[in-house]
């Protein structure tokens, strides 16, 4: 059995980025479960909550990585579609037991074919059901990420249409979807989703225009009197497939911060989907794929404001126990112990 980690890299992040980068502040940490299993025949996870419900059935199985998390997230859509209301209910009181809070990734204006695109307000009315559902049941939403709205318009529109009137309808939709939420949940944060992931055989969206995207969508907002978003999250592979440079993710990092907005950056586990091919996609690819991303960014001076651990793909296979080696709530104690290790609840 393979036992390496990726813990020596830890050393030669503290000599890069210096003993203050690796504490200056403490970072929220979201944990969204794996809501998969097996494989479709495009290397997508097939949906299936059998692991999201042992979290449930087993509490005493992942204390430890329980305590040291702050949001149980979730895809909204997904949530809605598998669990009951009694489900629910019992799900959200545990949490409220536990002292997490409830997050949620959720479709806002996504384009979903050249001929399907929702407007913010139909994105909303459909979002605003799920919402109300759950906060009926006791799960009151703390947060939003919006799914790549402005990736996905561009990824589908730019076939059909020039660029500058895809992000124009990509700022005007998604500015029309937050003041909407805004107005009805005023106290719930709301961020957006980019993507630095090739979609589509369409390029990787460019540093600068996810920065543009931001400046012209808060601007936006502000013409409306509707406050802004609350943070900007990254999803990207750093999995050397794509060329995507740690360094530009920084300065998404850091353009956030200079605009008074929070930098959420997901680690995702697809580092298993180029390793499919070969039949080295496993448990232990992911534990380590996840750890080597984020010793990768913090030796550039990443220091992101939340740490996202999610899963689309079917891996890791269980979800518990924490004990047990490749898990995925081993993975996430282990991540909050070695990069979040101040933050622990009772």
């Amino acid at each position: 059995m393979r036992t390496f980690t990726w813990r020596p890299a830890v050393i030669v992040a503290f000599w890069v980025v210096g003993p203050g980068a690796l504490l200056a502040q403490t970072p929220e940490v979201w944990f969204m479960p794996n809501n998969h299993i097996g494989w479709d025949s495009d290397w997508h996870g097939i949906n299936n909550p059998l692991n999201v419900y042992a979290l449930f059935d087993h509490p005493e199985q992942w204390r430890e990585a329980r305590s040291r998390i702050d949001v149980l997230g979730f895809p909204s859509r997904q949530l809605d579609m598998h669990f009951s209301d009694d489900q629910l209910r019992r799900n959200f009181a545990l949490m409220k037991q536990w002292g997490l809070k409830l997050g949620l990734e959720l479709g806002a204006t996504k384009a979903f074919s050249d001929s399907r695109v929702m407007t913010g307000e139909q994105a909303f009315l459909v979002r605003k059901k799920e919402i109300d559902r759950f906060q009926r049941l006791g799960g009151k939403v703390y947060s939003i990420a919006m799914d790549i709205p402005y990736t996905t318009y561009r990824s589908y529109l730019l076939k059909k249409k020039p660029a500058s009137e895809v992000d124009q309808l990509a700022v005007r939709e998604v500015a029309s979807f937050v003041a909407l939420m805004r107005k009805e949940y005023p106290d719930m944060r709301i961020g957006e989703i980019g993507s630095m992931i090739m979609r589509h055989s369409q390029p990787i969206t460019p540093l600068e225009d996810h920065i543009a995207h931001i400046d012209a969508l808060q601007a936006k907002l502000k013409s409306m009197h509707v406050r802004g978003l609350d943070f900007y999250r990254v999803e990207t592979d750093i999995n050397f497939t794509d060329g995507v440079s740690l360094l530009d993710i920084k300065a998404l990092q850091d353009a956030c911060h200079a605009r008074g907005l929070g930098f959420s950056l997901i680690l995702i586990t697809v580092f298993n989907v180029p390793l499919h091919p070969f039949r080295l996609a496993d448990d232990f690819a992911s534990y380590d794929g996840m750890f080597m991303r984020a010793y990768l960014f913090r030796m550039v001076g990443g220091a992101p404001d939340e740490w996202v651990l999610e899963s689309w793909v079917p891996f890791p296979v269980e979800a518990i126990p924490e004990e047990k080696q490749w898990t995925y709530t081993r993975c996430v104690r282990d991540f909050c112990r070695t990069f979040v290790p101040q933050k622990i609840r009772p």
